[in-house]
């Protein structure tokens, strides 16, 4: 008999805390609606901003396959013989120094016939070694499926306890199209005493310096816009209609527009390309990127010389961000394949 009211106290402690559950649950449903709400509307957001840039890429295909007129075609064919460019061309490569800010990097280009572009940055910031690659692969090109048609890669040279030296990652992001297959930032090693090493986050003005944020390297700016090796160099391209004359930099230029956002201004006196880019989007707005030529040089090719900018500056909105001065450029030379195989991710 002493049992049963223990029992029925214990029954109603059970009842007790499942009302307890159940009222904290239907608290905490209540407080999530809210939330689940927002989602639903990020999402929608996000599939309609998808939709869009779906539509705006189906619109600016249907432009760039149009036939391009008279005019830019003749404009084209001029500049191509003015600087010596023959039908053949394989690829061109480029040395020089970026200046972009306060830290001036070395740079290697690598621009071939079919698409593929490859840039190699090395500099020194705080005593170590870095090496930065951005690498393009046309997506007709690329495997289909996850295969990336760009990547881009900083690494850190850093000795190890033996004393050998080792590159570190420190940045990856590896996109297919729009989509962003990996991106890590990853810590930063440093020698402790000279004894071991350890990983400490990098400060924000390291990562500044290091990422660069350069304002051409969105990824649809660096796939379509080429330094040297333009595509109407070997084949007759579609999309280009002519507008009319511009006055740049105190000379007068027949400007091409190529799609909805790819340009060409060429000068009217000497038919040499001046200028060249695209209109990026910037959140709501759109905002000029271009590339501007200010001196030429004949380089020497194995099929005769081929004129080509020695100096790129790089304007945005107007204003010049940086530049490319070119010392030694290679034409149809032999560079390394394996340049153009992504990296593991």
């Amino acid at each position: 008999m002493r049992g049963k009211p223990t029992t029925s106290r214990n029954c109603s402690e059970l009842n007790f805390n499942a009302m307890k559950l159940i009222l904290a649950a239907l608290l905490l449903f209540t407080a999530l609606t809210p939330v689940f709400a927002q989602i639903d509307s990020i999402n929608e957001l996000s599939n309609a901003l998808r939709e869009g840039l779906k539509e705006k890429d189906q619109k600016e295909a249907a432009l760039l396959s149009a036939s391009s007129d008279t005019t830019s075609k003749k404009l084209l064919s001029n500049n191509i013989t003015v600087i010596g460019a023959r039908k053949g061309l394989s690829n061109i490569v480029a040395h020089g120094i970026f200046d972009y800010g306060k830290h001036p990097k070395e740079y290697k280009l690598v621009e071939t016939s079919d698409g593929r572009r490859a840039l190699t940055f090395k500099w020194t910031y705080m005593g170590r070694p870095y090496t930065e690659t951005i690498v393009s692969v046309p997506s007709n090109i690329a495997e289909m499926g996850d295969t990336p048609d760009l990547w881009r890669v900083i690494t850190k040279s850093m000795p190890d306890k033996d004393g050998q030296t080792s590159e570190e990652r420190v940045y990856l992001k590896i996109q297919r199209g729009r989509d962003i297959l990996q991106e890590e930032r990853f810590g930063h090693t440093v020698i402790s005493l000279n004894t071991h090493l350890r990983e400490r986050e990098l400060r924000q003005e390291q990562w500044r310096v290091i990422n660069g944020d350069y304002a051409e390297r969105s990824a649809t700016h660096f796939k379509t816009v080429p330094l040297f090796m333009h595509d109407f160099f070997n084949t007759e391209v579609a999309g280009c209609q002519y507008i009319g004359e511009e006055k740049l930099a105190n000379r007068n230029t027949y400007v091409i527009r190529r799609g909805a956002e790819l340009f060409y201004y060429i000068d009217k006196e000497k038919f040499l390309l001046l200028q060249w880019g695209r209109n990026e989007v910037f959140g709501a707005g759109k905002l000029e990127v271009s590339y501007l030529a200010s001196s030429f040089k004949r380089w020497s090719g194995p099929s005769g010389p081929l004129l080509l900018p020695s100096k790129v500056s790089v304007v945005a909105k107007g204003q010049t961000l940086g530049s490319y001065s070119v010392d030694r450029v290679e034409i149809d030379a032999s560079p390394d394949p394996e340049i153009f195989t992504p990296p593991s991710f």
